[in-house]
């Protein structure tokens, strides 16, 4: 078998041939005549050694334990996404504190939009003096078709009535001039109380009162959990929490349904830009 070495002397290569049978054997460099030991120290293979050396010690190494992963350093792409996310969300809490505040204009758009499907609701008129004392025999209606008279209680429920906004009227004689007020009806039972001054010729609402306290501190709540969201998004870290506060705000919806599309318009925006999101790793494992 033929190999090539490179002799020590005069550094130049020269080609070796291997005697079978022998473990050690010489060669004379072709260029300068210098002689070489070389020793045999695999099948098939020649090993050169170093000239006018005897030792025959070999150096090795050996690995224990299963291998390694190798963490290198991970750059992420940025983009402005995460950014214009982080915007539209703050925005939509923006919007929900405002509809807190303002929770006749939030309930319009979505009430007329389930009113288009035909969803009706009921209320319950309750009727009293400025003294706190219930009216009985009061007429109140929506329509004609719509007409009830307060109890002993001072109560009386219409039903099936349009959602949004629509006008209510109280009498105590159909001969009579009546007094109307408009409300918002939603579609769950809901309660309204008519403060009224009451004599022999006509019924006058003073006050009205309806409860929406339940439907701010919602959109509160709903607008709360959107800013842990909007963090999320502005430091780009934990993604599952920006995700969370994208689908929260969907839902706080907004003065024409401005909420509910930012959010979905900032969840996009996410989805798009996830490997941005830090991940809590110092680099990527191979």
């Amino acid at each position: 078998m033929k190999g090539r070495i490179q002799c020590p002397h005069c550094g130049k290569d020269f080609a070796a041939i291997e005697k079978d049978g022998h473990m050690k054997i010489t060669q004379k460099c072709p260029h300068c005549g210098h002689k070489q030991p070389i020793y045999k120290r695999s099948k098939d293979k020649l090993r050169d050694r170093v000239s006018g050396s005897d030792s025959k010690d070999e150096c090795s190494w050996e690995e224990h334990g299963e291998p390694r992963k190798t963490i290198l350093p991970s750059f992420k792409p940025r983009t402005d996404k995460p950014m214009l996310a982080s915007i539209l969300l703050i925005t939509v809490v923006i919007i929900g504190f405002s509809s807190a505040f303002f929770p006749d204009a939030y309930l319009q758009t979505p009430l007329d939009i389930l009113s288009f499907t035909g969803s009706t609701g009921t209320i319950t008129v309750l009727i009293e003096d400025q003294n706190g004392s219930a009216l009985e025999d009061i007429v109140v209606w929506f329509d004609q078709s719509l007409k009830n008279s307060t109890n002993d209680s001072g109560a009386a429920i219409l039903r099936n009535i349009p959602l949004g906004k629509q006008q209510i009227y109280v009498s105590n004689n159909p001969a009579n001039p009546s007094d109307s007020m408009e409300l918002f009806i939603l579609p769950i039972h809901a309660e309204v109380l008519f403060i009224c001054e009451n004599d022999e010729d006509s019924v006058k609402i003073l006050e009205e009162s309806t409860d929406l306290v339940w439907c701010s501190s919602i959109v509160i709540i709903l607008s709360i959990a959107t800013i842990f969201g909007f963090i999320a998004s502005w430091k780009r870290k934990h993604f599952d929490a920006a995700i969370v506060g994208c689908i929260v705000g969907i839902f706080t919806v907004g003065f024409y349904f401005i909420g509910s599309i930012l959010s979905i318009a900032a969840l996009f925006l996410l989805l798009k830009s996830k490997e941005e999101f830090d991940d809590g790793k110092k680099g990527k494992s191979f």
